[in-house]
């Protein structure tokens, strides 16, 4: 990245961004400059934003019309003055809303009423007088006659009428309004109380008015509809485009409060990708003499942004990349290396033929299912390449749904699918890497596995290292000898695995690994030397949840395998056999995505990454909406 500094005319301000925002190569960030005043934005800032939101309101009120693509517009702001069509569409979503209120309103009232048929042709006009009212409620049926007592405890004079439906006795209660409150005794048994409408008379006489109403006012909801619709069929496109072209012009006039300001000119600073410092100078060339380009320093305090360019293969581990410490502009991006070492980890834990298949339907499902996350969408294209290694480990491991390939076969012939002898099978056809007869071989693998990885990750970490302190990307290579000094002479002392003279070199270049550690990273640096032990270990989880993902094949096979001897009843275990198979997929695929994306992120990013940086934001059309 190649910071760069702009001085300028002020009168080629509006015109200069203008050609900057549609080149779209300069992140271009907050200038200060020594006697020159903070910048901004352009005088038209004010009536572009305020038009911007008038139109976006329009838009948000409008019903969404169809379009293939916005465009922009040349005199965006005289254009937009023009629009008179706001003050129509608010009042017509004002009478909108006004109606939709009236609805709700009308169809609680509505509820009341249909409550209230069981009561016959009562005048509820009638029931409120100088001296007596009335309430009317719901409690449920088995307190019925619980509510009979307690309003005859009350010595209230009273009348009671109740209808019954289904789990719930509705209550219509007359009294002298000279008493004691007759709505407590009723709370203490679940009373709900329900408010009938001032002007209501009959029940009947009332619900039929409403139901006119209700008509009413639909119809006029559906006119206004209608109205908007027509509205917007005539503008959409045009405030669209509208808005599109002010929402850029908005971002031009307020990225001027970037800049520095003189009595005359103006200074931008910002950054852009070496290959484009041309591109820019020849932009500013077509200024002549009123734009000049200058390649500025960096200081200690400046912080370039990084460019992450990856190919769409890889876009799916980039996001974990952009998610977990965000490269600065100085390191290597891993998102290639995740594009790898992640799928390898996630076969090695799968380690199933069958399973692999499963789970590339599975992702396909999940990419249809989920094709508006983005988080989603990148976890399951990952899931949809990781199964090919899936399946090729599952060959080196001989594991098909936990059988082997032939035990699969013979399986398949028991149904009389084919015939093994008359194939020529006498036997299996090689023998694979059993993970739960051969773990001790398993387990040498992953180890030998995580050393590479993790040495993988120190190289680079040398890399980023070395243009910085050479010292520090010794002391990086020189974990890698810590690694292999420790593994040989381990290997050799403790297990025997290898010839004492083998222990001997691993010894030495522990021992001189040590030494170089010591000089570039000091003291600290020793009193970590048994944490790399810990790291390896750490890959053990790969053999381990691989194994328990094995085992619970094996046991859905032992439990649930149907038979032609079970008869009707295979018929019954055959889904339930497919279903625990999937679920069991699923579980690996997850834990082998959570397991594989630790390792990665934590014990292989941490070897070469320290993170921290941000990404490149060029100021450009194309990156605002």
């Amino acid at each position: 990245m190649q910071k760069v500094r702009i001085y300028a005319l002020s009168s080629i301000a509006s015109a200069l961004i203008e050609k900057l925002h549609e080149l779209g190569i300069l992140e271009i960030g907050v200038s200060q400059c020594k006697g020159m005043q903070s910048g901004s934005p352009l005088e038209s800032f004010n009536e572009i934003s305020t038009l911007l939101v008038r139109m976006r309101g329009i838009l948000s009120n409008l019903p969404k019309q169809n379009i293939n693509s916005v465009h922009e517009t040349k005199d965006a702001v005289n254009e937009a003055r023009k629009i008179k069509v706001d003050e129509e569409v608010k009042g017509l979503m004002v009478e909108l809303s006004k109606l939709e209120a009236e609805l709700g309103k009308i169809s609680e009232e509505l509820k009341i009423t249909k409550r209230l048929e069981s009561f016959g042709g009562i005048d509820f006009s009638r029931l409120e007088t100088r001296t007596t009212s009335y309430i009317f409620g719901s409690v449920s049926r088995e307190k019925l006659n619980k509510a009979k007592e307690e309003l005859s405890k009350t010595g209230l004079k009273h009348e009671f009428l109740f209808a019954l439906h289904e789990t719930t006795a509705y209550l219509l209660i007359l009294f002298e309004k000279a008493g004691p409150d007759i709505e407590l005794p009723l709370s203490r048994l679940g009373f709900t109380r329900f408010i009938v409408p001032p002007n209501l008379t009959t029940q009947e006489k009332y619900k039929f008015w409403l139901d006119r109403e209700t008509k009413n006012k639909r119809r006029r909801v559906a006119e206004i509809k209608a109205e908007l619709d027509t509205i917007s069929a005539r503008h959409y496109q045009r405030i669209a485009d509208l808005e599109h072209s002010l929402s850029i012009a908005a971002d031009r006039a307020e990225i001027a409060s970037r800049f520095s300001f003189g009595k005359s000119t103006f200074i931008i600073e910002g950054w852009l990708e070496q290959k484009n410092v041309e591109k820019l100078d020849n932009l500013l060339k077509q200024y002549g003499d009123n734009a000049v380009l200058e390649k500025a320093k960096t200081g200690l305090h400046d912080a370039a942004p990084t460019v992450l360019e990856n190919k769409d293969v890889v876009k799916p581990y980039q996001f974990l990349t952009e998610s977990y410490a965000f490269p600065n502009s100085s390191e290597l991006d891993p998102s290639l290396v995740y594009f790898f070492t992640i799928p390898l980890l996630y076969g090695m834990i799968v380690g199933d033929v069958i399973y692999g298949l499963i789970s590339i339907v599975l992702a396909l499902f999940f990419i249809k299912k989920f094709k508006g996350s983005a988080i989603m969408s990148s976890i399951s294209r990952l899931w949809l390449f990781s199964a090919i290694p899936a399946i090729l480990f599952g060959l080196v491991f001989d594991e098909f749904a936990g059988m082997t390939h032939y035990h699969l076969l013979e399986k398949l012939e028991a149904w009389g699918i084919f015939n093994l002898e008359s194939l020529g099978m006498a036997g299996p056809l090689y023998l694979g890497i059993s993970r739960l007869h051969n773990l001790t071989t398993v387990f040498q693998i992953t180890l030998l596995v995580g050393m590479i990885h993790l040495a993988l990750g120190l190289v680079m970490g040398a890399i980023n290292e070395w243009h910085h302190s050479k010292k520090h990307a010794i002391g990086k290579l020189a974990w890698i000898g810590v690694e292999l000094g420790g593994y040989l002479a381990i290997s050799s002392f403790l297990f025997n695995a290898m010839p004492a003279s083998i222990g001997n070199i691993g010894a030495g270049i522990l021992a001189l690994s040590a030494v170089l550690i010591a000089w570039s990273e000091g003291v600290v640096g020793i009193l970590e030397l048994p944490g790399i032990a810990g790291n390896v270990f750490s890959y053990m989880r790969i053999a381990v949840v691989g194994v328990v993902g094995a085992i619970l094949a094996e046991l859905i096979n032992a439990l649930f395998m149907p038979t032609p001897q079970q008869g009707i009843l295979a018929l019954i275990f055959f889904p339930l056999f497919i279903l625990l198979h999937v679920i069991n997929t699923f579980i690996a695929m997850f834990e082998a995505v959570i397991q594989g994306g630790r390792l990665n992120i934590i014990e292989f990013k941490l070897k070469f990454l320290k993170g921290g940086g941000r990404p490149f934001r060029p100021f450009a059309v194309k990156n605002m909406r």
